[in-house]
């Protein structure tokens, strides 16, 4: 997927193309081909026209020479739904947990360079989640920045599920601060209807590119509100389809040494 993250932050990105020195944070190369583009395009897209939610986290700018602490750029407005178009291609990466996960890449010209989205992501009938890298570059190559998001769209249930309590498993995607390395994980997210509480944890996480292993993360007795959404402590999720049949969200965990990331699952 593409964000328009870009759109929001390019006048502040490139007016600062002058400033910074030294290492780069460049896009991570991948293997395979570009085969699945249309039928990942259709399957996202069928997924964008039915949504009317969505929750993001906040906007992570690396400036060139400040590989391992990004800060957070002010934003105008809240990201829309709208916002999200497709990306130029996809490529399916692997199914996990039963979730099929896909990178994706679009280039967009600017008044003074190119801006390469990097995407990595995945997607439910109901709702999509995905992590969205923006790689600045001046006219003449100079890398500028990488402005980093990651956000959760779907067809929102509107209210908090109810009786007894219930399971939902799935992935997570997202990408560590300090090198913007994608990660993986599996998704656990357990509600308890009469605490009205939610617990959401991430397991089994791992650094797509070299499999090293990465420490759980859990958020535990996170209030759930009447209209599904539920959240605290860089965790923000909803609840998609009929029947509450799918959730997902978008988190920050661990400012410099951390990680920023989304995730969807299904009702067990």
């Amino acid at each position: 997927m593409k964000s328009t993250i870009c759109a929001v932050a390019l006048a502040a990105a490139l007016a600062l193309g002058a400033c910074g020195g030294g290492g780069e944070n460049r896009p991570i190369t991948y293997s395979g081909t570009w085969s699945d583009t249309e039928r990942i395009k259709g399957q996202t897209q069928a997924v964008h026209a039915r949504a009317d939610s969505i929750l993001a986290t906040a906007l992570y700018d690396w400036l060139r020479g400040r590989t391992n602490n990004p800060q957070v750029l002010p934003q105008t407005r809240a990201l829309r739904v709208d916002d999200i178009g497709p990306a130029d291609r996809y490529r399916l990466a692997s199914m996990h947990n039963g979730i099929p996960l896909a990178q994706s890449e679009t280039t967009q010209k600017a008044d003074l360079g190119e801006i390469h989205n990097h995407g990595y992501g995945g997607w439910l009938e109901h709702s999509l989640f995905w992590m969205n890298d923006a790689y600045f570059y001046r006219s003449d190559g100079t890398y500028v920045r990488t402005i980093a998001s990651a956000f959760s769209f779907g067809d929102a249930t509107g209210s908090a599920p109810g009786g007894g309590s219930a399971t939902w498993t799935g992935a997570m995607v997202g990408r560590a601060f300090a090198s913007l390395r994608p990660i993986r994980g599996n998704t656990t997210v357990r509600v308890d209807f009469a605490a009205t509480d939610v617990d959401v944890s991430f397991t089994d996480i791992q650094n797509v590119i070299d499999r090293t292993a990465l420490p759980a993360m859990h958020w535990r007795d996170l209030p759930i509100f009447r209209d599904g959404r539920f959240g605290g402590n860089g965790l923000e999720g909803a609840f998609y389809g009929p029947a509450h049949r799918e959730v997902g969200g978008a988190f920050e965990r661990g400012g410099p040494n951390g990680y920023l990331g989304a995730f969807g699952a299904r009702r067990d």
